[in-house]
C-alpha cells in the first residue's frame, strides 16, 4: 500500500469515528502550500475530535512500512510535541494501533 491509499484509509476511518479531519494541499511538484517556517516537514494529517466535552488533537506522520522521518519532520514533530496535542509517527503495518487510537 502507498502512502496515498494509506493516508485516504487513515482519513476515512477518522471521519467515520467522528474526527474532523486536515491533510495539507500539496501541489503538482508535491510540495507543501503553506508557506513559514515550518511548510517543510509538516505532518500529513491534523485530526481534533470533542467527545463528552474532552477535546483531543492528534497530529500523524504517515509512512510507508519502509519510510524513514526526514530531518525536517523531526524538527515539526518535536516542535508540536506538548501535552496537549498528541502525535504519532504510522505505517500500514500499526493499523491496530490506529483503530484503537481513534476508536
Amino acid at each position: 500500500m502507498n502512502e496515498t491509499q494509506f493516508q485516504r484509509n487513515v482519513m476515512s476511518l477518522a471521519e467515520n469515528l467522528g474526527w474532523e479531519t486536515y491533510h495539507p494541499r500539496r501541489d503538482p511538484r508535491h510540495r507543501s502550500v503553506a508557506t513559514g517556517t515550518m511548510a517543510k516537514g509538516w505532518p500529513d494529517l491534523i485530526l481534533t475530535r470533542v467527545r463528552c466535552g474532552d477535546g483531543r488533537v492528534i497530529v500523524a506522520e504517515l509512512k510507508a512500512d519502509d519510510g524513514r522521518l526526514s530531518p525536517e519532520q523531526i524538527r515539526v514533530l518535536d516542535a508540536l510535541n506538548m501535552d496537549a496535542i498528541e502525535i504519532y509517527v504510522w505505517s500500514p503495518k500499526d493499523w491496530p494501533e490506529i483503530e484503537r487510537t481513534l476508536a
